[in-house]
C-alpha cells in the first residue's frame, strides 16, 4: 500500500501498438494501463524471478518489447501478456535516467544515457553497438533526436560504424 499516499511516478510512455495505451513506472513499481472508451485501467507489473524490485525512471518501446531504464543501470524488458520482466540487461553502470528509440532504414534502435556520463546505442535485440563516454559529463539528463536527425545519424552509424555525433 501506499499508505494513503500517491505513489511516485518517474516515468509515463505511450505503447500503441500494444493491449495497453499506458505504462507508467517509479518508485518500485510499474503499471500497465488500458483505456476502453472512457474508462481507464491499470494492471500492475510484475519484476518477478528476473529483476529485483527497484525504481523504475524511464522507458521505451522497441518493436513490441516494453523496455524499463532503472536506478541500478538495467534495461528491463516486460512481457505485455503477463506484464512479468522476461530479461534483464546491466547496460550502465549508474541509473538510466533518459531513453529514446528511433526506427530507420538500418534498423530500429534504442538510445539510453545514464548517470554514469555514457550514451548508449542498443539494437532491437539489446545488444549495444557503440557507447559514447561523455566525461566529464557525469549526468545524461535527456536523450532525443529529432526523427530526420536520428536518421541521417544512426545510418551514418551504421554506413561507417565509427563515427557518430551525439
Amino acid at each position: 500500500g501506499t499508505n494513503g499516499r500517491a505513489k511516485t511516478c518517474f516515468s509515463l510512455f505511450n505503447i500503441p501498438q500494444a493491449n495497453f495505451s499506458v505504462l507508467t513506472g517509479g518508485v518500485n513499481h510499474v503499471n500497465f494501463w488500458r483505456l476502453r472508451g472512457r474508462v481507464l485501467t491499470s494492471h500492475r507489473g510484475f519484476f518477478g524471478k528476473k529483476a529485483h524490485v527497484q525504481p523504475v525512471l524511464c522507458g521505451a518501446v522497441i518493436r513490441s518489447h516494453f523496455v524499463c531504464g532503472t536506478s541500478s543501470g538495467h534495461l528491463l524488458v516486460f512481457d505485455q501478456i503477463t506484464r512479468t520482466v522476461s530479461r534483464s540487461v546491466k547496460a550502465h553502470s549508474k541509473a538510466i535516467n533518459a531513453m529514446n528509440e528511433r526506427d530507420t532504414d538500418c534498423g530500429h534502435f534504442l538510445l539510453t544515457g545514464s548517470k554514469d556520463g555514457v550514451v548508449k546505442i542498443w539494437n532491437h535485440n539489446l545488444i549495444c553497438q557503440k557507447a559514447f563516454d561523455n566525461n566529464p559529463i557525469t549526468y545524461v539528463p535527456y536523450v532525443e533526436t529529432k526523427p530526420n536527425e536520428a536518421r541521417g545519424l544512426l545510418e551514418k552509424w551504421c554506413e561507417y560504424a565509427d563515427v557518430m555525433v551525439i
